[in-house]
């Protein structure tokens, strides 16, 4: 792989130092007085049954609550959350049609690659952030390996065959195993999926020799037998898995990148109603519902405001060129 052109590696140092004001604020000024008109669209880019399926679903529930309209998620899976994305990036921009924002898709991609069919910076309104969860490093359980260690000490042994399984090129699950990799001087061979669905059934089934998965994704195969977990990201171990530890209690550092999710909505929304979506979405941050769902899913709520998750973006995108430019890493449209 290619290192980004000169020009490639000026756009990237403006996504990383992207202001708050290109997201934040809704260009509409309109005061809008009879929104919602109509049942309104949560488009999630992943596939039914994952873990932004499943946290999309709580918060249409809620919000539909909230407002007295239907919202309907509307799965649009497909090239790491780009499809989903590139279609709420022009969608009307009324509020009717809202997107559940995605660090692969804001961070991550337009860093990675020549295009993505959309602008992070100029085509989305942030409306609030919503929960960041950790990486469970998991294996088959039929599997020779029992520790990070001896994971390790297989891939050093035959160097490219050991592979790996994500939901796609230039996901968050992708930047993070190879996080790893360099963290531990090893290479692995990557298998990318169009979801984490699919990839968690053929690494059950022992044709994936291990993953960084969600723990809403892994923790059900866990239970079942059929996956062993080895350790998690993050700076704390899982309520759900208590027995597992961390990889820094392990020793290894540098893998610093965890899942975040955010709820968007085209830019040039008018100012009233992004206002009207957050204050309806605040109090279903604290319902029981959305608590139960963190607590059980190894999540943790994502405090603060669009200008926090803003933040957020500015610095994984940061982080995205930092592994990027260390790996070579360029991925082609």
């Amino acid at each position: 792989m290619t290192r980004p052109s000169t020009t490639r590696r000026d756009s990237l140092r403006a996504l990383a130092a992207l202001g708050a004001a290109g997201l934040v604020v809704g260009a509409g000024r309109a005061e809008v007085q009879d929104f919602p008109r109509r049942p309104l669209s949560l488009i999630v880019p992943f596939p039914a049954g994952g873990t932004a399926d499943a946290l999309g679903r709580v918060l249409a529930k809620g919000l539909g609550e909230g407002l007295g309209r239907q919202v309907v998620v509307d799965n649009r899976p497909g090239a790491g959350g780009r499809v989903g994305t590139t279609l709420a990036a022009r969608a009307n921009p009324d509020g009717h049609t809202i997107l559940l924002g995605s660090i692969s898709a804001f961070s991550i991609e337009p860093v990675l690659r020549t295009s993505v069919g959309y602008d992070p910076v100029g085509d989305f309104t942030a409306v609030l952030p919503v929960a960041e969860m950790p990486f469970v490093l998991v294996v088959p359980a039929d599997s020779p390996v029992h520790s990070v260690d001896e994971l390790v000490a297989a891939a050093k042994a035959q160097p490219g065959k050991l592979t790996y399984a994500t939901w796609g090129l230039g996901t968050s699950c992708h930047l993070v195993t190879e996080q790893f990799a360099t963290a531990r001087g090893v290479s692995l061979a990557h298998v990318p999926y169009k979801g984490a669905v699919n990839a968690m059934t053929d690494l059950a089934a022992g044709r994936i020799g291990m993953m960084f998965a969600l723990p809403f994704d892994a923790t059900p195969h866990i239970a079942s037998g059929r996956l062993r977990p080895l350790a998690v990201t993050g700076t704390r171990r899982l309520p759900g898995l208590p027995e597992v530890p961390t990889l820094a209690q392990l020793g290894v550092s540098g893998i610093d990148m965890n899942a975040w999710f955010g709820v968007f909505v085209p830019a040039r929304t008018p100012a009233a109603v992004v206002k009207r979506l957050r204050s309806v979405l605040e109090p279903v941050m604290t319902s029981g519902a959305m608590q139960n769902w963190i607590q059980t899913q190894g999540a943790v709520a994502f405090p603060g405001g669009p200008e926090d998750l803003v933040k957020r973006i500015r610095a994984d995108a940061v982080a995205a060129v930092a592994v990027a430019k260390t790996l070579s890493l360029r991925l082609e449209d």
